[in-house]
């Protein structure tokens, strides 16, 4: 009898269990929020950004959404501001993805303009990682002061569960202004990936690799060439030009206007002055030939070409 009775006890309570966990299947925890991540910044011109990460409509027992894994596989990198430009990065195991954000203040008002850019910097952060699209970007708008913009970061279509990011700006006095640092010696040289050039705002040349070194020299359709770098050089008729802002560099020489655009940090510190040197000699030594472009062959001086090295084993001193 006490077998029995210890059988049937048994049986109840695998029954039990069995009940517990089909009504746990058919009545799922209701949808909640968290908070991952906060931060805010200040942009030259002054607008504030609040910034704050939620992962949304989360049915699990975890507070991470079932397609990002591991609470290891996701994070926010900070970004990088470029004048008054945000890149902002985050990622997902893998895979990183972000936005370009350009913040103005409308005169006369406490209102703010946005507008939404796809994330124009590869990974610049830890570890290898893959571009990965977001679901949609804010159209171009105009915002009041403390009113919340929300966007969605990641979606999973299956269960509905995603990442959002909650924004709120605030309008201030922008930053005087300020003469960039030079660098010193003992710094590393510039970095250039696949570097595109504009001169007075037109396209004249893109590059397909990317190198570390301490000068640049950029070769010019009417035959002159760009010697960039740092700091100025002895014996050398180097002009602090412009200024590098992360992933980009604005100078004047010559008359004209030029830009230079990296995939990546040119530096590791923002705002730099950078030096140039317009000559029309040839690198006595060719140093290191990155990429060389010929839209028409027809002219000998129609192509440009990017090299790397340093300005003494490319240019003669004059």
């Amino acid at each position: 009898m006490k077998s029995l009775t210890s059988g049937l006890l048994a049986a109840f309570l695998l029954c039990a269990t069995a009940i517990a966990q089909e009504s746990q299947k058919a009545a799922p925890s209701a949808p909640r929020s968290h908070t991952l991540t906060t931060n805010g910044l200040v942009l030259p011109n002054g607008i504030r950004i609040e910034m704050r990460t939620m992962a949304e409509g989360i049915t699990g027992t975890s507070w991470l959404p079932k397609f990002m894994g591991g609470p290891q596989s996701y994070g926010v990198y900070t970004g990088f501001i470029d004048g008054n430009v945000y890149h902002h990065f985050f990622y997902i195991g893998e895979r990183y993805f972000g936005y370009d954000l350009d913040a103005e203040p409308v005169g006369g008002t406490r209102q703010i303009r946005l507008t939404f850019q796809p994330l124009s910097m590869d990974w610049a952060g830890e570890g290898e990682k893959v571009p990965a699209a977001l679901p949609a970007l804010p159209p171009e708008q105009v915002i009041r002061e403390g009113e919340e913009l929300v966007m969605d970061l990641a979606v999973d279509p299956a269960s509905g569960e995603k990442i959002t990011e909650h924004m709120s700006f605030q309008v201030g006095t922008p930053r005087p202004s300020w003469q960039p640092p030079d660098l010193t010696l003992d710094d590393v040289g510039m970095h250039l990936s696949s570097p595109a050039l504009f001169e007075d705002g037109q396209l004249i040349g893109r590059y397909n690799d990317a190198a570390s070194a301490p000068v640049f020299a950029m070769h010019l359709h009417d035959g002159r060439w760009l010697y960039l770098s740092f700091k100025p050089h002895d014996g050398y008729d180097f002009k602090r030009a412009g200024v590098i802002h992360a992933a980009r560099a604005e100078f004047a020489i010559g008359g004209h206007e030029f830009e230079v655009r990296s995939r990546s940090l040119i530096a590791q510190r923002p705002e730099i002055s950078l030096y140039v040197l317009l000559d029309r000699r040839e690198p006595a030594d060719r140093g290191n030939v990155l990429s060389i472009w010929a839209p028409n062959t027809e002219g000998s001086k129609n192509y440009v070409e990017l090299r790397a090295g340093t300005v003494e084993e490319m240019l003669p001193k004059p």
